[in-house]
């Protein structure tokens, strides 16, 4: 939803713990952003994203809103690098989110995705549509870019600061937890079904009022209309227009701006569920829209590309899979943007003396551990994938979730 949010199932209410100390990255002196800016549209993809991902929100930003490099950047790059990029500039993901690192990388594919239309992701840069990503356990309204709605509440009176996405002022909020598939101890807070996604469904708004053109927009409005003169003898986005009791309609009818990121949802097959309203399930995938939306698949197929699946091949808000990684991941460690092997001390061999006995070995046998510890180290083994499941399985003791494949196991 816009500054209607969208609903959910509620999570236990948990006292979130205390905001953690912050390290604000230092900006770059102007003559280095501008000589970066210069740069920007020639240099390979992999150095593009490694000279991006370490800016400051602020020098992303001035690169955003530099209309003549969003144009020099367009020209250069082949469409799905452009998109790549313009994730980059649109994304952030400030201190205080959890899993950095993970949730950056899906937050920016998700948008990536989204921006398959290099002239929408054009006017979304120029028109300045962001997406910030919200920490798992802050209210979305703690946020700067939010905090105009604290205390408010949305058309159908449910209080913004328990809300995990809205799309306002330009600004899309993204929930950490959805993007990751986990939990929130936000009090009174939701959890969406597995495998649908508030952040697509957010930013659909975005490029529904910053990304379309004019013409665009009449065709939604349009599609919209037909839609609800055909009322209960069409299918919607979210499945039948009203529940077994004829009183409720679902959320994809509400307004043309749900149905439309509702739909978007449907094509992207990030709609898994049930709708919140009627309890019917909701239509998933890009066959469903072949079939019934006939009107907008041309616009779709620009936005979003002909396979989005292709783009994204993993499901979004993956909660089945969430204990399975969550284990996997408790053997790495967050450092700046990369991911190092946590250090583990050394063991003493069975048998060994430790302690003060230590101190009777014979000089021999000091040289010898002497001679172990400096010698170089044998590279790690490369894991197949079939040890690196078995892996997974040992450290999150249990077995692996449905789907689960080795790149999502990576990715996360």
């Amino acid at each position: 939803a816009t500054t209607t949010g969208t609903t959910a199932t509620t999570a236990p209410a948990v006292a979130p713990p205390p905001p953690a100390a912050t390290t604000v990255r230092p900006s770059l002196p102007a003559a280095e952003l501008a000589a970066l800016a210069g740069q920007l549209p020639t240099i390979a993809g992999p150095e593009r994203t490694a000279r991006l991902l370490p800016l400051s929100q602020q020098d992303r930003e001035a690169l955003a809103a530099d209309r003549e490099l969003v144009a020099a950047l367009r020209r250069g790059l082949p469409a799905d690098e452009f998109a790549r990029t313009a994730a980059l500039l649109m994304v952030d993901v400030p201190a205080g989110v959890d899993l950095n690192v993970s949730a950056g990388i899906e937050a920016r594919a998700q948008v990536a995705r989204m921006l398959r239309s290099p002239a929408a992701a054009e006017r979304m840069l120029n028109e300045g549509a962001r997406m910030i990503v919200v920490p798992k356990d802050a209210a979305m309204t703690s946020l700067e870019a939010f905090r105009t709605i604290r205390g408010e509440s949305t058309e159908d009176s449910r209080p913004f600061d328990t809300e995990r996405g809205v799309q306002l002022d330009r600004q899309v909020a993204a929930a950490e937890e959805n993007l990751l598939g986990g939990t929130t101890s936000v009090p009174g807070a939701g959890l969406h079904h597995d495998g649908y996604s508030t952040t697509t469904h957010e930013f659909a708004h975005a490029v529904h009022r910053y990304g379309l053109t004019d013409s665009q927009r009449r065709l939604i409005t349009e599609a919209f209309a037909e839609k609800t003169r055909k009322g209960s003898f069409t299918d919607w986005p979210d499945g039948s227009l009203y529940d077994d009791s004829g009183t409720h309609r679902n959320y994809s009818s509400r307004d043309e701006f749900e149905y439309f990121a509702q739909l978007t949802n449907v094509y992207l097959s990030t709609n898994a569920g049930t709708d919140p309203y009627t309890g019917l399930p909701r239509n998933n995938g890009t066959k469903w829209v072949r079939k019934h939306e006939p009107k907008l698949l041309p616009l779709l197929r620009e936005l979003y590309g002909p396979d989005p699946r292709g783009f994204h091949p993993w499901q979004s808000n993956p909660r089945q899979e969430e204990d399975v990684w969550a284990g996997f991941r408790a053997m790495w460690d967050t450092a700046g943007d990369a991911l190092v092997p946590q250090p583990h001390g050394p063991a003493p061999a069975p048998g060994h003396p430790v302690g003060p006995a230590a101190a009777t070995a014979s000089a021999g046998a000091r040289e010898r551990a002497r001679a172990a510890l400096t010698a170089p180290l044998a590279p790690l083994p490369v894991l197949s994938r079939a040890e690196l499941r078995r892996k997974v399985r040992e450290v999150a003791d249990r077995e692996p979730a449905g789907r689960m494949s080795v790149e999502r196991c990576l990715t996360l």
